[in-house]
C-alpha cells in the first residue's frame, strides 16, 4: 500500500498508481472515506494535501478558506456542526459561509451567542439556532444530551456572563417543554 503523505505532487501521485480509478480505490481505502474526484490534480488537492484541521468557527476568515479546508460542503456542515454544536443546514459554500461563519462573529464567543438566542430571541428563529427538532420532543435520551451540553455552556456556577441565569432559566423551560 503507498504512504500518501509522502505523496508531494500530482506527478508523484500518478506515478504511485496505475490508474485515476485504482488510485481512487486505494486513498478512499487509507482514509476510509468516499473518495470523488474527476481528475489527478483534484485527487491531489483535495485528499492527499492535508486539509488545516478547523477546531474554531473564527479560523476561517473567507469563503476561500472554508472551501479549502473541507474536501467538500457535506464533510464542511458535519465539521462546523460538531464546532458550533448545532444542526446546520446550508445548500450551497456561500450559505454556509454567510449563515454560520459571518454570523457567528458579531459574537465574542459562544457562550454569548447561545446566551443572546436563549434570552432575546424566541420562537422559530431560536429553536432553529439550538438546532431543536421534533426529535427532542419525541426522544426523551435526545433532549437530556442536549440539556447536559447547554448546561456546561451557560450554567451561571461555570459561566460568568452577567445573562447566564437568565438564559439557565429560559434553557429549563424549553427543556421541560421537551419531557
Amino acid at each position: 500500500m503507498v504512504d500518501i503523505s509522502k505523496i508531494g505532487s500530482v506527478e508523484v501521485l500518478k506515478r504511485s498508481f496505475e490508474s485515476l480509478k485504482e488510485a481512487k480505490v486505494e486513498v478512499a481505502k487509507i482514509l476510509k472515506k468516499k473518495v470523488t474526484a474527476a481528475s489527478w490534480k483534484a485527487l491531489y488537492e483535495n485528499y492527499i494535501v492535508a486539509k488545516p484541521e478547523i477546531t474554531d468557527i473564527n479560523m476561517i476568515d473567507s469563503i476561500e478558506k472554508l472551501k479549502n479546508s473541507f474536501t467538500n460542503l457535506k464533510e464542511a456542515k458535519e465539521k462546523i456542526s460538531k464546532i458550533l454544536n448545532r444542526k446546520v443546514a446550508a445548500s450551497s459554500w456561500q450559505v454556509l459561509y454567510d449563515k454560520y461563519v459571518i454570523e457567528d462573529l458579531y459574537f465574542k464567543d459562544k457562550v454569548s451567542k447561545y446566551i443572546f438566542y436563549l434570552v432575546e430571541i424566541e420562537g422559530k428563529p431560536q429553536l432553529d439556532f439550538l438546532g431543536i427538532t421534533y426529535e427532542y420532543y419525541s426522544n426523551k435520551k435526545v433532549a437530556e444530551k442536549w440539556h447536559k451540553e447547554m448546561i456546561k455552556l451557560i450554567h451561571p456556577d461555570r459561566c460568568k456572563h452577567p445573562k447566564a441565569t437568565e438564559a439557565m432559566q429560559v434553557l429549563e423551560k424549553l427543556y421541560k417543554g421537551m419531557i
